[in-house]
C-alpha cells in the first residue's frame, strides 16, 4: 500500500470513528477546506489552508460551537500537529513522496463532522533531501 492509499484509509477510518449526532447543516452552510503544500527552500514544508464557513479558535474543554475549531495536520496518514493559522512552516517531515492532509476539528479536538463525515483535504508532493550546504538560508 503506497503512502497516498494509507492516507485515504486513515481519513476513511477517522470518518468511521465519528459519532453521529448534532444537527445537519445545509450544503450552503457546510464548512469546506482546501490544503496546499510546497517545499520551503530553507527546509520543511509551507502548508496553506483555506476554509469557508469555519472559524479558527483555540482548543477548549468547554464545548464546541458549530463552525468553530482548529486544524489537525496529518503527514503520511499520521497525526502530526494541530495548528491555528492558515499558513504554517512544518519541519521534521521525511523525504520522498509525502502526503499532507488537514482535518477540521472542533474546539474539543474531535473531527468536525456536522453531517456525520469529517471535513478534510489532502495533497501529495515530492520532498527532496535538504542540502544544508546550499547557503540558501541561515540557522
Amino acid at each position: 500500500m503506497n503512502n497516498f492509499s494509507r492516507l485515504v484509509a486513515a481519513l476513511f477510518a477517522v470518518t468511521l470513528l465519528i459519532a453521529c449526532g448534532g444537527s445537519d447543516v445545509s450544503a450552503d452552510d457546510l464548512a469546506t477546506v482546501e490544503v496546499s503544500a510546497e517545499v520551503d527552500p530553507g527546509g520543511g514544508l509551507n502548508v496553506s489552508v483555506e476554509t469557508t464557513n469555519f472559524t479558527v479558535v483555540t482548543a477548549s474543554d468547554e464545548g464546541a460551537a458549530d463552525g468553530e475549531g482548529f486544524y489537525q495536520l496529518l503527514i503520511d496518514g499520521q497525526p502530526f500537529q494541530r495548528f491555528y493559522n492558515d499558513d504554517i512552516l512544518v519541519a521534521g517531515v521525511g523525504t520522498g513522496e509525502v502526503d499532507v492532509a488537514v482535518v477540521l476539528v472542533n474546539a474539543t479536538g474531535e473531527p468536525y463532522a456536522p453531517n456525520g463525515e469529517a471535513i478534510t483535504a489532502a495533497t501529495s508532493l515530492d520532498v527532496p533531501e535538504h542540502d544544508h550546504e546550499a547557503g540558501d538560508h541561515s540557522h
